[in-house]
């Protein structure tokens, strides 16, 4: 079972930053969950929704069987050093060239300028192609890159700046959720990740107690090989 949430699919495209906060998406969960019957349920999800996927397994356990976080996105590491380093949300509009990822070439690491809220708003089809040439980093990923920038296309830049001024929790409120969770906890993260760093991962599977899927040489898309950690 999936569902859309607000600014995808076949959900409203709000742009008022509360739709997109982390009670909002917690609720959004539950009153899909009353709607098809209550749970419980074993829960994925990707990036971002890890944090109230946590949520939920933490406050409502007894809607969730088990919970799968998949490259999670969430404050309990430092992203990457070299994104870090070119990215400035609130700065102004960065000058950059186009995203080489149309032209099956990749992007070097400054274009990570454009994560940027003006350029979000001005730019926004270059930034998508440029975010999925990110995601999708391997070689022979040309399908998996357009697929993802058709998807892209349905929403717009000012829906993805309203989203990225939602509420999300803290380093300190992860951890004591985390310790409340008493469900298995699968986490799987690709070990060239240049969205969301492994490292995330492995704090989670600590605070968890969760077991650790690590692909080896996979960004935020698929693996050649597996690599099994767990922690108890």
């Amino acid at each position: 079972m999936t569902y859309d949430g607000p600014g995808n699919g076949r959900s409203d495209r709000p742009l008022e930053p509360s739709a997109y906060g982390q009670e909002a998406q917690v609720a959004y969960a539950l009153k899909v969950l009353d709607a098809v019957g209550g749970g419980p349920v074993v829960q994925v999800a990707l990036s971002k929704a890890a944090n109230w996927a946590l949520d939920l397994a933490a406050h409502h356990a007894e809607r969730v069987r088990g919970t799968v976080l998949i490259g999670p996105t969430v404050a309990v590491a430092d992203t990457d050093a070299v994104r870090l380093a070119h990215s400035a949300l609130d700065g102004p509009r960065p000058d950059v060239e186009p995203s080489r990822v149309p032209l099956v070439e990749k992007d070097p690491p400054e274009q990570w300028a454009k994560y940027n809220r003006a350029y979000w708003r001005e730019d926004y089809d270059d930034f998508v192609w440029f975010f999925l040439g990110q995601c999708f980093s391997e070689r022979h990923s040309t399908k998996q890159i357009e697929d993802g920038v058709r998807w892209g296309r349905e929403t717009t830049g000012a829906v993805l700046v309203a989203d990225s001024h939602g509420s999300r929790p803290d380093a300190d409120t992860l951890a004591a959720w985390c310790a409340r969770v008493t469900q298995p906890v699968l986490l799987i993260h690709g070990d060239k990740d240049r969205i969301s760093p492994v490292r995330r991962s492995e704090l989670l599977a600590d605070l968890t107690g969760g077991e650790l899927v690590t692909l080896e040489g996979a960004g935020t898309s698929r693996s050649p090989a597996i690599r099994y950690a767990s922690t108890s």
